[in-house]
């Protein structure tokens, strides 16, 4: 730990560093904070290239025009979509290296102290780097990694840009960065927050055999951030189906309560109740309560845990037909989490929430093959604006599906 604090500490020194161009400066600023968080606690980091398209625009706008610096780093970007294209950051860092190399060699004539400790540094940090990765600990920094810092500093201090047309032409580049940051942090300390509080939050009807089930999504969702979807922070924070309602267990309980009336007036009486993982099964004792019928849980894959290609393969099938798209519940792996009763007449079937409907129409498809004389219908508490009549019979809200729950902000 003392190696982070210290790589934090040369990391942050950069912030020294005086720049006249306004737009550099903030780019610097952002650079330097990315950077130091990720020597603090680079695991939870890890797989986010984010870092990458800073130090590119850091070291080639003084360089090279505006529109190949876009380039590169549009290329430092894409690994954050998808792990296959993780070797287009070898590109972006070659470029970085070359012209570093080359500025810091012309620059031997004027400064040849400053550049030969800058040379140093950059051999030292090679030998570094080459020694993580060969051993397989590529997030274990060690003290000799404070040389790409100093390197950094002094490349920097004796490079910073003159011509201020050139990074402002950039603006948008570091607008579009900060913009993908800032939700990042904000998503990061409510998950933070869940992570310390939840326990204590659980109300009181919270079935008790569930605390594994909730422990382990609000881990998964703080572990989440920042490291397995990188991606998500374009695809989903910005996505005009999604919405920054934040939901307490509170709201839930309100929202439960106008279904229980809906439910009562419609004159259904369930012989179970099934909640379906993670959301629904969390939330389903307080409707079961009110109904004065058991719990049961159903756990269903579909859009949860999957690959950015995996993702966009839904998105696409969804556009070219949707009643297809319902019906191809081949991908969807649908198991019943405790014992289910066999003698059922009638079944609510609920979830917090619907997106695309395809996971209450494959727990559905499969209540049904599992109970084929029995009656089911499905409820939810918050339902999409274009949601289909025959999917969902009872529910509270018409509203985009919500990021922020009581068990964490949800991007996976």
């Amino acid at each position: 730990m003392k190696n982070a604090y210290f790589n934090t500490i040369t990391s942050l020194s950069l912030l020294t560093i005086s720049c006249k161009d306004e737009t550099y400066h903030l780019l610097l600023l952002l650079f330097t904070l990315v950077a130091s968080a990720n020597h603090l606690m680079p695991s939870e980091l890890r797989n986010n290239y984010i870092v990458k398209p800073f130090f590119s625009q850091l070291i080639l706008s003084n360089v090279l025009p505006a529109k190949y610096v876009n380039l590169i780093t549009l290329a430092d970007t894409l690994p954050m979509l998808t792990k296959k294209l993780g070797f287009m950051e070898s590109i972006g860092g070659t470029i970085r290296q070359l012209v570093i190399l080359k500025n810091e060699l012309q620059m031997f004539r004027t400064k040849p102290f400053a550049m030969s400790v800058s040379l140093i540094c950059k051999l030292l940090y090679n030998y570094e780097r080459s020694r993580r990765i060969k051993t397989g600990n590529r997030e274990n920094f060690g003290l000799l990694h404070n040389a790409e810092h100093i390197e950094l500093f002094i490349y920097l201090f004796n490079n910073i840009p003159n011509n201020e047309t050139r990074t402002k032409r950039n603006l948008l580049v570091y607008t579009i960065i900060t913009g993908l940051i800032i939700p990042s942090l904000l998503f990061k300390s409510y998950n933070v927050y869940i992570l310390n509080t939840y326990e204590k939050s659980l109300p009181k009807w919270f079935d008790e055999s569930l605390h594994e089930m909730i422990k382990t999504k609000v881990t998964n969702n703080y572990n989440s951030n920042l490291n397995i979807h990188p991606y998500n922070y374009v695809v989903k924070i910005f996505s005009p189906y999604l919405s920054w309602d934040i939901q307490t267990w509170n709201t839930i309980e309100k929202q439960i309560h106008n279904l229980y009336k809906k439910i009562k007036k419609d004159g259904f009486e369930p012989d179970i109740c099934i909640g379906i993982k993670t959301g629904g099964a969390l939330c389903v004792k307080f409707l079961s309560d009110k109904l004065n019928k058991k719990s049961y849980y159903l756990k269903c894959k579909t859009w949860s845990g999957n690959t950015f290609v995996e993702d966009w393969t839904h998105a696409i099938k969804l556009t070219i037909s949707y009643d297809d798209y319902l019906k191809d519940t081949k991908s969807c792996d649908v198991s019943e989490l405790n014992e289910f009763p066999v003698d059922v007449k009638k079944v609510l079937l609920f979830d917090d929430t619907i997106s695309t409907g395809k996971t209450m129409f494959a727990t559905r498809e499969y209540l049904n093959q599992k109970y084929p004389d029995a009656v089911i219908k499905t409820a939810a508490l918050i339902v999409p604006h274009d949601v289909r009549p025959t999917l969902i019979d009872y529910y509270d809200n018409v509203s985009n599906v919500p990021i922020f729950w009581p068990w964490g902000c949800e991007l996976d």
